[in-house]
């Protein structure tokens, strides 16, 4: 049981006979008397009510998909230095997982460089297991992962399936590791739910 519609709170004693509440219910059909005292009426229903609430919100809640935060302690190397490299989180993905129920990855890094200035684009894609390599565009791909910025956004809101990881792929103009960048650092991996998504039963 969702719901229960309740047609009458207050009694009215002086409902005329010709009102359609008169027909419909009666002038004592009401949770409450004319002075709002709790009726007889009121206690049994909250008697039968009472736990509903309570049982709804915990199977809600367990059915409700949440943001996932990869935890990068249990990833191997974030910390990257040549073209090529991934991270790898699909043991962190419970066996409910589709991405039909994210509207987008977040990914926050950091950086270390002599010179930013053949650092023109970067690439960071969401991968599947076949196309997990560091290269490919995987699922769905970003190009702004540049030293201006700290963060890029993955849209996969219209993405289903399952994914393993990221590829993270900085470029100069050649499509090569850019000169005078030492290293990115993956800082953060979020997997941004869509707003109300629910696991299917």
């Amino acid at each position: 049981m969702k719901a229960v519609s309740i047609w009458g709170i207050v009694d009215i004693p002086d409902l005329g006979s010709k009102e359609y509440s008169f027909t419909m219910n009666g002038p004592y059909c009401g949770l409450f008397d004319e002075n709002l005292k709790v009726k007889d009426s009121f206690v049994n229903i909250y008697e039968l009510m009472k736990n509903t609430s309570a049982e709804q919100t915990e199977g809600e809640q367990a059915n409700r998909v949440s943001d996932i935060q990869i935890d990068l302690s249990s990833v191997g190397d974030t910390t990257f230095t040549k073209s090529g490299s991934f991270i790898d989180f699909r043991s962190q993905l419970d066996s409910r997982f589709d991405l039909k129920y994210y509207d987008s990855v977040e990914v926050e890094y950091t950086y270390e460089a002599t010179d930013t200035s053949d650092w023109s684009i970067g690439k960071i894609a969401v991968a599947d297991e076949t196309s997990l390599t560091g290269y490919a565009d995987g699922l769905a791909y970003t190009l702004g992962m540049t030293a201006t910025n700290n963060k890029v956004t993955i849209d996969v809101n219209a993405i289903d399936g399952k994914c393993a990881g990221i590829n993270i792929q900085p470029m100069n103009s050649s499509w090569e590791w850019p000169n005078g960048l030492t290293s990115v650092t993956i800082t953060g991996i979020t997997l941004k739910a869509k707003d109300g998504a629910t696991y299917d039963a």
